[in-house]
């Protein structure tokens, strides 16, 4: 290697030259110096540093070895010790807890039947009397009556037999016992007197084979009461037990007069119909009619208006007591009773430019509500006073509506303003009532059946229902 001058250069000075040039062993203070530096511009708690020194100290002092330090034992605390005979003891007190809790919330709170999914099942032409399905106690099949003849449904709706009745006489208002062993119904002969008979039913069979058992049945059937003439049976139900059986009698004056046919002996327990049985089979709401001035509007000529009350009668001592307004009860194995309200409500057929009503109809609508009774008829107590309206079942808990469509005469009505050019409000008042014709606890009482009749179309439905309980609510 040559330097500017032209002169050798001699590589091992040359290279030891750039060693030192570069930091070499010389370097070694200045590194350390700038470690120095670095730890002091970092911050220490001086307290921090303070309590190691003295820990250093201390472990000295007892001869430690610090860099080995033995492990910690962990000592239960005193509040955790005897730990397995405190468990047993705060299970016990959540289960007092929980106890206190369910008894104030029952105090405090209601039992109310929630209304679940509602299924339609099928649809019949309007009858001259109602349509009444009865369930077996398994709730598959339903036997009904219409046009005097038994028609079998299953659980859909399907209609899978028909028993037809020999020339000139109708089955009417079949019940089917508890046990499943028996079915009431009416037969009315030629001429129109009628009879109450009985079927006896196997212990076990096919429900497609039901018709045929029936058709052999009605045969041999049992005459279990007869009619006087003029005199017209319906609205049979069975006691709980099957031991006895509840029904109304139509007379010719147009009174309603329910009887209990027992071990083969009747006696009557006043005026009113649709006899429903409480689970224990001790006491029967009946609903009982009364003639009342129209609700305003309603009618369009001066007269009255049938209402109905719903009254607990005493199976033996025929003690009375005043529920409330309602028509159609049925009492379910769950303590609750099942009846129809009327209230006079408004559809709105059109509205103006501001959004405010324009056409509207007013008509008395049923409405099936749920109130709890108890299991034990015995022990309903009411706060009514004999005449009065206001009752046990004010304001039961709402399950359906039997609001129907608007029909040919509303809309003709409607039609009718719009021609003579009436733009302002218009209400028209409609004097009969869009109402059930039925209602009725399945044999469960997980479920309630209508029966709703909308101009002469009558719609059959399942509402399933749920027992819950609401805070506050009397």
């Amino acid at each position: 290697m040559t330097d500017n001058n032209d002169n050798v250069t001699d590589m091992d000075g040359w290279r030891q030259s750039k060693k030192e040039q570069s930091g070499g062993a010389s370097s070694l203070p200045e590194l350390l110096q700038h470690m120095r530096r670095v730890r002091d511009s970092v911050p220490v708690s001086n307290t921090l540093r303070e309590e190691l020194r003295r820990e250093l100290a201390r472990r000295r002092k007892m001869g430690g070895d610090i860099g080995a330090e033995a492990p910690v034992p962990f000592v239960l605390p005193k509040s955790r010790r005897g730990g397995r005979w405190l468990l047993p003891g705060v299970v016990g007190g959540v289960l007092i807890l929980l106890f206190i809790v369910g008894a104030i919330w029952n105090n405090t709170g209601s039992k109310v039947l929630e209304a679940g999914e509602s299924r339609f099942l099928s649809s019949f032409r309007a009858d001259a009397g109602p349509l009444v399905p009865a369930f077996n106690p398994g709730g598959t099949v339903a036997v009904l009556s219409r046009s005097g003849a038994l028609l079998l449904l299953d659980l859909t709706g399907g209609q899978f037999g028909l028993v037809n009745p020999p020339a000139g006489e109708q089955y009417l208002y079949p019940a089917w016992s508890p046990r499943g062993n028996k079915i009431a119904l009416v037969r009315q002969k030629p001429g129109g007197k009628q009879e109450i008979i009985q079927l006896k039913l196997p212990g076990e069979y096919a429900d497609r084979k039901l018709g045929e058992i029936l058709q052999s049945s009605l045969t041999r059937a049992e005459i279990i009461a007869n009619g006087k003439t003029g005199q017209v049976f319906n609205g049979l139900s069975w006691s709980p037990d099957g031991s006895a059986l509840a029904y109304t009698i139509n007379n010719q004056d147009g009174g309603n007069e329910i009887f209990v046919l027992e071990k083969g002996k009747e006696y009557s327990l006043g005026a009113g119909r649709h006899p429903a049985w409480s689970p224990d089979a001790a006491a029967l709401v009946v609903q009982r009619d009364y003639n009342t001035a129209p609700v305003k509007g309603t009618a369009a000529q001066p007269g009255y208006k049938t209402m109905s009350r719903l009254w607990l009668v005493d199976r033996k001592s025929g003690k009375e007591t005043l529920l409330g307004e309602g028509s159609l009860p049925s009492w379910g194995v769950n303590g609750y009773l099942a009846y129809v309200d009327l209230q006079l409500r408004e559809r709105v057929l059109s509205y103006l430019p501001d959004g405010s009503p324009q056409f509207t109809v007013q008509q008395l609508t049923g409405t099936a509500r749920t109130v709890y009774l108890g299991k034990k008829g015995s022990a309903v107590k009411s706060v009514a006073r004999s005449g009065d309206g206001e009752g046990l079942v004010k304001g039961g808990h709402l399950l359906a509506t039997a609001e129907s469509s608007p029909g040919v005469s509303e809309l003709e009505w409607m039609r009718r303003l719009e021609f003579n050019g009436v733009r302002e409000p218009r209400t028209l008042y409609l004097d009969h009532a869009s109402t059930f014709e039925h209602i009725g606890f399945g044999p469960d009482a997980k479920w309630v059946v209508t029966c709703r009749l909308d101009g002469d179309i009558v719609a059959m439905s399942q509402v399933f229902v749920d027992e819950r309980l609401v805070k506050g609510v009397n």
